[in-house]
């Protein structure tokens, strides 16, 4: 999914999805419910998808392409030392090709009530190899304070689609001056309308992500610049009276 930097005007990177899937009996694949899934699982499901980027390629053999990439991995998977040494070490391989400039990691399936030292060491462990890591916010987490100074370069927050406009743009408002009184990138994720995508744009959210970003931008998968402007391509614009 392509992600919106709104304070530079342009798309220059792209969120990587991954699904989990298992063989069944008659020979078929079936999604893996998040249930059934276990820290193994989720360290191995890091690893395939970091190694999917590594063998992105540029303009030149060996290059990294010219966008960056949000590769989300699951707490769940780094929470054991033998399973996060295994990541690491695939986040330095990367590093030394040449991705750490294009490389932001999110961490996803954080516990709300993990401490803030927790955090901060982890954090510590990914930053050197990447170009920044951002922290996917519970949607229980109320105060997003606990974690101040942990070392993320922003937190995420996803727009639940249940809730109404009201309460959806309240949840954007909210989170824009909670992660603006951190001093850290605020993100917005699951965004499904241009209303919803004008109020992050106008609160201040710095990057944007979901259907309707990405309707918008269309299926290129390559950085170009993305202004408020384009979120009314394709329709026609109401004739001046």
């Amino acid at each position: 999914d392509p992600v919106w930097n709104v304070a530079s005007g342009a798309v220059v990177s792209f969120v990587a999805r991954t699904v989990a899937v298992q063989a069944g009996p008659d020979g078929g694949q079936s999604t893996v419910e998040t249930s059934a899934m276990t820290p193994k699982s989720y360290a191995v499901l890091a690893r395939k998808l970091l190694q999917f980027v590594g063998e992105l390629v540029g303009d030149s053999p060996g290059a990294p392409p010219a966008i960056a990439v949000h590769v989300p991995l699951s707490f769940n998977g780094l929470a054991h030392s033998g399973s996060r040494m295994s990541v690491l070490s695939d986040l330095k391989k990367l590093a030394m090709t040449g991705w750490k400039p294009r490389l932001f990691l999110e961490l996803v399936d954080v516990p709300a009530a993990l401490p803030q030292v927790r955090l901060t060491e982890l954090v510590a462990q990914l930053r050197p190899f990447v170009r920044g890591v951002l922290v996917r916010v519970p949607p229980e987490t109320r105060d997003l304070k606990r974690w101040d100074r942990c070392g993320a370069m922003g937190m995420i927050a996803t727009l639940d689609p249940t809730k109404t406009e009201r309460e959806q743009i309240a949840q954007i408002q909210k989170f824009a001056a909670d992660t603006a009184s951190l001093g850290v990138v605020a993100s917005l994720y699951g965004v499904r309308s241009r209303s919803l995508t004008l109020a992050a744009w106008a609160a201040g959210v710095h990057l944007l992500s979901g259907d309707y970003v990405a309707q918008k931008y269309g299926d290129v998968v390559s950085a170009q610049r993305f202004l408020a402007e384009d979120l009314y391509r394709g329709e026609i614009a109401p004739a001046a009276s």
